[in-house]
Parts: C-alpha cells; structure tokens; sequence
C-alpha cells in the first residue's frame, strides 16, 4: 500500500505561485492642494468669534469660582463670628459666678447646706522657715540648702 497523496503540494511548478514581493511602490505625484471655499477673512472672523467665546467662557468659570469663595469665606466668618458671642457669653457667666463664690455670704450659706459650721476654737498653723535657698540668679541650690539644713 503506497499510502494516499497529499492534497496540496508545491512539487508542480504551474500551481506555484511566484513569490511576491513585500514591498510596494505606490506611485505618487504631488500632493493635491486643499481647495478652501472660505475666504482668509471669513476664516480668521471664524478664530476671532472662537476666542472671543473661549475668553467670556474663562471669565464666567473666574466670576463663579470668586462667587463660591465669596460665600464660602462668609459662612466661615459667620460661624467665627457665632463662636465669639458664645466665647463672650461664657466669659461673663465665668465672671458672676467667681464674684458669687468669692463672697464671704454665699460660701457661709454653702458650708451650711453641706452641714459645715465654723471652727470655735480656731487654730492657727505656724510653718517654720523654709530651708530650701537660691542662689544670686534666684536658682534653687542645693549647696546653700544643705547648709541651712545644717545650721537648724
């Protein structure tokens, strides 16, 4: 059994076909000129009316930007300013009530509702010298003090 024959081979010279080349030259000539049916004065009052537009475009996105900001900084100063009067407030409900507590009134009628009454016999306490010294720039030394320890 010789065996089946291919289907397609390159043995007979009439079925090949001849290698082409990869590269191909395409003739060419000079290049054809843009045929423009607009007048140079129609075309630059077409980029003249484009700029003109660009330019009141970036100045509306400007005037909006500032408009923004404008608001933004008032709000923020609003609310600094909301803050203040309450910083303010407070300062002077501070201020009564350390005159309340500082009078001598109110701290008796305040001892009286904890059940505290006045000493009746008062004793006072008599602290000796401190032994602790500075030397001449007013430091603590410990050097000056160990003395004065020393000499009690």
């Amino acid at each position: 059994m010789a065996g089946a024959a291919p289907a397609y081979t390159n043995s007979y010279p009439e079925r090949s076909s001849p290698r082409q080349p990869r590269i191909q030259v395409i003739p060419g000539g000079t290049p054809h000129k843009w045929v423009s049916y607009l007048s140079p004065a129609s075309v630059f009052l077409v980029k003249v009316l484009a700029a003109v537009i660009l330019c009141f475009a970036l100045l509306g996105f400007a005037q909006v930007w500032l408009v923004s900001q404008t608001v933004s900084t008032a709000v923020a100063a609003e609310n600094l300013s909301k803050k203040i009067e309450s910083a303010r407030s407070f300062g002077s409900e501070l201020d009564i009530r350390v005159g309340s507590l500082s009078e001598p009134s109110y701290v008796k009628k305040e001892a009286a509702s904890l059940n505290m009454v006045p000493e009746s016999d008062p004793v006072a306490i008599v602290l000796a010298e401190d032994i602790v010294t500075t030397d001449a720039d007013g430091n603590l030394s410990l050097s000056l003090s160990l003395r004065a320890a020393a000499r009690r």
